[in-house]
């Protein structure tokens, strides 16, 4: 089953989500056995052009507690993977503002997310995450998972990462 768990979980994931690619490698060190190993694609430059055809965007990786309801600590809690050198955060930062501003008017708050987040992408994340009972993401223990705000659209995506606890291998002690 660990073996199964997370390829089972990207292979479905990746119709509906931009999602790293995986396959099963034998491993070898030194001409010696090691065993089956899940080899999973990384979530890199050349990831991004593949799925949104440039890599320019800021692409962040949430690391510990990251649910997107404060810009308090977003260097702890998030690694930027692009741009690091810029240091620029603005983009993560309105994104967590615009979820967060209190509801005046719904249809106005939800046009502006639109603008923002590729909100149907977020829907179909959280329900894989339940589908799957991954609870080592989003979802429970809020990390394990990237978003990258691309250009073309101007919208932060989501991409799931680390599904190894899939399938409800993962229940926060």
């Amino acid at each position: 089953p660990t073996y199964m768990r997370e390829k089972i979980d990207y292979d479905i994931v990746d119709y509906y989500l931009p999602a790293a690619k995986t396959a099963y490698i034998k491993l070898y060190i030194n001409n010696v056995y090691w065993g089956l190993y899940l080899m999973v694609e990384q979530l890199n430059k050349n990831f991004l052009k593949r799925e949104f055809s440039t890599s320019d965007g800021n692409h962040y990786k949430a690391d510990r507690q990251c649910f997107l309801d404060s810009y308090n600590n977003l260097q702890m809690k998030f690694e930027k993977k692009t741009h690091e050198a810029e240091n620029d955060w603005s983009d993560l930062t309105n994104l967590i503002q615009e979820l967060n501003n209190p509801i005046t008017n719904t249809n106005t708050y939800i046009e502006q997310i639109h603008k923002v987040l590729n909100v149907d992408g977020v829907l179909w994340y959280l329900a894989f995450r339940n589908l799957m009972v991954n609870l080592d993401s989003y979802i429970g223990n809020p990390h394990n998972y990237y978003i990258y705000n691309n250009p073309v659209d101007d919208r932060f995506h989501i991409i799931p990462w680390d599904l190894n606890e899939s399938i409800g291998a993962f229940n926060e002690g």
